[in-house]
């Protein structure tokens, strides 16, 4: 999954086992924001203190050394009420659980599968919903 990290003027992605990577990028507070890949290894996203679309080709992107986290994503204490993306009720959004609130947004899965991940309760899992999912799976849930 990827992401933006705006005000940090970066890309990043979660791979399925946890892992992040994140890549500068080259033009100083470009705040980026939207993103979308294509199929030919190209991935766009928007430029929006530049007004401008950037693009990366993935297989020769460089990723900016981060640390991997050990021991997982960060969790929260079991019973904090507020916390898309979270399918089962324990208190922490897994990668799996991102990836079913993706397949809901594709429409390969059933709304049933993870009502959680619809963070501003629509009834629909959009791109706004996926963003709050990740960021409470990096940073754990909100009491």
């Amino acid at each position: 999954m990827w992401f933006t990290e705006n005000g940090a003027n970066r890309l990043g992605r979660i791979a399925r086992d946890g892992r992040i990577t994140k890549f500068n990028l080259p033009d100083d507070n470009s705040g980026p924001t939207g993103i979308i890949g294509r199929d030919d290894g190209q991935l766009f996203y928007g430029l929006f203190n530049l007004s401008e679309i950037g693009y990366v080709d993935l297989a020769a992107a460089q990723p900016t050394p981060t640390p991997t986290p050990t021991g997982g994503l960060p969790t929260a204490t079991p019973g904090y009420a507020m916390c898309p993306g979270d399918c089962n009720g324990d208190g922490s959004v897994t990668i799996d659980e991102l990836l079913v609130a993706v397949n809901i947004a594709l429409g390969s899965a059933p709304y049933s599968a993870c009502v959680n991940a619809d963070a501003d309760g629509d009834g629909s899992v959009l791109i706004n919903d996926l963003i709050v999912a990740v960021n409470v799976a990096l940073v754990g849930c909100l009491p």
